[in-house]
This record gives structure tokens, sequence and C-alpha cells, in this order.
């Protein structure tokens, strides 16, 4: 999954949290935890996407060819909100 992706993913997320939150004004704490879950899930998946792009960074160095060799490689699971 792509930057792009990621960020169309949480706004989608977030305006269904505030369209949710419009119908029933009472319930804020819903409206907290739906946006919150939200930017965790951005989170989540940003950090996935950067630590993925530095592995594959290092994989593909000549200075770790020369030096290391790579035991295993494992892939990456997909994200279980996006089930």
């Amino acid at each position: 999954m792509d930057i792009v992706a990621l960020i169309e993913l949480l706004v989608k997320e977030i305006f269904e949290a505030e369209e949710n939150f419009l119908q029933n004004l009472k319930d804020l704490y819903s409206f907290e935890n739906a946006v919150k879950s939200s930017t965790d899930h951005f989170a989540a998946g940003f950090i996935g996407m950067i630590l993925s792009s530095i592995n594959k960074h290092i994989y593909d160095s000549s200075w770790r060819k020369g030096k290391y060799n790579v035991q295993r490689t494992d892939t990456q699971r997909s994200n279980a909100h996006i089930l």
C-alpha cells in the first residue's frame, strides 16, 4: 500500500466517523474512538511502509552485499483493519 492509499483510507474513515457523530451528537465517545482508531491505523501503515523501504534499501545496498549475507526475508502481512 502506498502513502496516497493510506491517506485516502484515513480520510474516508474520519469522514465516516464524522457522519456517524452528526447523526448522534451525544455520542462523543464513539466519535473520539473512531478518529483515534483511524489515525492509529494510518500511523501503523505508515511506519510499516517506512520500515519496509529501509529494509529494501539495506538489502539492495552494495555495502551490505560486501559484508553480510541475507539469511532470510519475511513477507509483509496485510493490515488486518483493511480486510
